[in-house]
């Protein structure tokens, strides 16, 4: 099994959708999504099935979400309202009954962040 990550795509700058592709001869696949800070562990943000079961940490609740293709063998994770601690790395994992894949990587454009005005 493989997982491998496509371009971010930024819609604005309030917005994000990164996507990951997979291969697997498996009929199952859990698609996981973390980020990952610099000098932090990585932060686990939700996890989807293939057969319909999901799971979302509680800060990601509301604005990251994610859907699964298995058609098309793809997963995108959305960020909505992004905010200054979404600057990060992020990972796709791929899980099948069998084995853990490995992950690939993609970064949040950190140009788009906007950032809280500087006081005095």
């Amino acid at each position: 099994c493989e997982a491998s990550a496509q371009t971010t795509e930024l819609q604005n700058c309030n917005s994000s959708i990164l996507s990951c592709s997979y291969i697997t001869s498996s009929s199952y696949a859990a698609l996981y999504w973390y980020r990952h800070h610099p000098g932090l562990a990585p932060q686990y943000i939700l996890y989807r099935d293939t057969i319909g079961n999901d799971n979302t940490a509680d800060f990601a609740k509301g604005r990251f979400t994610s859907q699964l293709d298995t058609n098309q063998r793809n997963t995108t994770l959305s960020i909505s309202s992004v905010i200054v601690t979404d600057d990060a790395t992020y990972y796709c994992g791929l899980t099948t009954i069998h084995r853990f894949c490995q992950i690939k990587t993609q970064n949040i454009d950190s140009t788009c962040v906007q950032l809280p005005p500087r006081t005095p």
